[in-house]
């Protein structure tokens, strides 16, 4: 499976994208849940703290926001993702319908055809730069 993440700032702006494959991933909600964590680690890595993030899969955020213990097989990486968003209150976590997440969708596409992670900053795929000139009112990930 592949994820993709678009970080964008208060202004649509791209500051980065990150693509990445993952083999042997038993469901979706368990890549949406690595792609949370790690757009939240790549975010600590360039120095962004106030940020909302936003996905399309509205059980993870449900889980997430919901801050009860998740007893799941995934729910490891639902208490990583809980304790980071704990320790960083200008941080929150939103639902957004793929159809208004078009960008990060597309970079999720791309990464299916890409074995390693890759990530671009200040800049992204062309098909992604496009989408997001002309969809400046959502955003994947909101950096201020």
């Amino acid at each position: 499976m592949g994820d993709g993440v678009v970080i964008r700032d208060s202004n649509s702006s791209v500051q980065a994208v990150l693509t990445f494959y993952k083999d042997h991933i038993s469901s979706a909600l368990q890549t949406k849940r690595m792609a949370l964590l790690r757009a939240m680690e790549l975010c600590s890595e360039l120095g962004f703290n106030q940020i909302c993030f936003e996905g399309d899969a509205k059980l993870v955020v449900d889980a997430v926001n919901t801050k009860q213990v998740d007893n799941s097989w995934l729910g490891q990486l639902t208490e990583d993702i809980q304790q980071i968003i704990k320790y960083n209150q200008a941080c929150c976590l939103n639902f957004a319908y793929r159809s208004e997440n078009k960008a990060a969708y597309t970079v999720a596409k791309l990464a299916i055809r890409n074995d390693k992670e890759t990530i671009w900053l200040e800049e992204g795929p062309l098909e992604v730069l496009n989408i997001v000139q002309g969809d400046s009112f959502m955003y994947d990930i909101i950096v201020s």
